[in-house]
Formats: C-alpha cells, sequence, structure tokens
C-alpha cells in the first residue's frame, strides 16, 4: 500500500486537509490493527496536536472509525492532553471528552 504513506504526507505536511483525511481514513478501516498501529497512530497523535481547526474537526467527525483502535493508553497519555491543552476551541475538547466517555 504505496498510496497510504503518501496521503499521510499530504494530510500532514502538505495541502491535503481534511478532504486527504476523509480518504486517508476509509483506507485505515481495511488496514490490520499491527498496521493501523504502525502507520496511523503516529500521525494521528501529531495531527490531534496540530493547530489547524477544520484538521481538528475532521478527526473528531472520524474518531468513530479510530477510537477503538487505539489503546486506551495512547488516548489518555498521547491524544487527550493535545486536545485539553488546545486552546484552539474548548467545545472540541468538550465533544472529544464526550466521546470517548462513551467507549
Amino acid at each position: 500500500m504505496k498510496v497510504l504513506p503518501e496521503l499521510l504526507k499530504s494530510v500532514e505536511f502538505g495541502g491535503g486537509g481534511p478532504k486527504a483525511f476523509g480518504i486517508v481514513m476509509k483506507i485505515a478501516t481495511k488496514l490490520s490493527n499491527e498496521d493501523f498501529d504502525t502507520k496511523m497512530t503516529p500521525v494521528l497523535i501529531r495531527l490531534f496536536g496540530n493547530p489547524d481547526r477544520a484538521i481538528r474537526v475532521c478527526l473528531l467527525d472520524n474518531l468513530p472509525l479510530m477510537i477503538e483502535r487505539l489503546s486506551q493508553r495512547i488516548v489518555n497519555d498521547k491524544i487527550f492532553p493535545q486536545i485539553v491543552s488546545s486552546n484552539q476551541s474548548e467545545s472540541l475538547s468538550h465533544v472529544f471528552l464526550e466521546l470517548t466517555r462513551s467507549r
């Protein structure tokens, strides 16, 4: 799967933005858990730290596709602190908190 790394680079560093991320998540649903952990999790962690509001909203929109595949430790230690510490939008923190509570 050579397309996924390029799409991830486009989302993270280029101009792919939320549209490319939607495609990435559709591809990611077909990955094994091991591939998801090695290819997607590090990028997702970095994207949750991204101050771009459109990316963060897209991440939250796609949360149902990824939440079961992220370990509780990753969510608690790496992702949630980035959401909480972000001063971009308190409502995004609230939505994320509610979604993770339902898990």
